[in-house]
């Protein structure tokens, strides 16, 4: 046999199989609208529950009472949140799962209130699950602030309140710390005069 033809013939027995139409073009298209609407269903599901953290009416500013006025309200420094910000920025890179990391930063910062009123200190963590304290401004008896040298150069720190001879859990990671503090003294001046 000439050379020639065996070549042809190699070429015809190793010749690939013509795919169906539904293996080559009809899986990846089912596979894709599969995919989008799993990504929309999520973006659903995220967007739902953003717009639930951004709507939810503020925990102290829904428990006021007849003449009640908030004085100072405090805020978790963005510092204390970034190691949750970098590991976010690291994974969206690496995986694009940064994406849930910031979301679980953003609810802890829009989640945690502190803040205290003409009549007493409020202070409310969590989402689902809640934790809140309350004391009457005239029963604190100290604010004590820690900071350590990274809360001293970005302004953040940890306030411990103690009223009627009980320390409460440190409320952690606030921002202008010693402001907090000051302000309160001043609130609770003015309430023990008012007495």
């Amino acid at each position: 046999m000439p050379i020639v033809s065996l070549i042809a013939r190699e070429r015809k027995q190793n010749k690939p199989q013509q795919n169906t139409p539904f293996a080559s073009q009809i899986l990846p298209m089912f596979a894709i609208i599969l995919a989008t609407l799993w990504i929309r269903a999520f973006i659903h599901q995220v967007s739902f529950y953003m717009k639930e953290i951004r709507n939810m009416a503020s925990y102290i500013e829904g428990t006021l009472i007849k003449g009640e006025k908030l004085v100072y309200v405090g805020n978790i420094s963005l510092w204390t949140l970034a190691p949750l910000l970098l590991l976010g920025f690291v994974l969206l890179i690496a995986y694009g799962l940064g994406v849930i990391v910031f979301l679980i930063a953003y609810i802890k910062y829009k989640t945690t209130e502190l803040a205290f009123t003409n009549k007493r200190v409020v202070a409310k963590f969590g989402f689902i699950s809640r934790r809140t304290m309350e004391i009457n401004i005239t029963k604190v008896e100290s604010i004590q602030v820690h900071q350590n040298i990274m809360g001293r150069i970005f302004n953040y720190g940890s306030l411990v309140i103690t009223g009627s001879g009980e320390s409460q859990a440190p409320i952690v990671g606030i921002s202008n710390p010693m402001e907090f503090r000051r302000a309160f003294m001043e609130a609770q001046d003015m309430a023990q005069k008012d007495q």
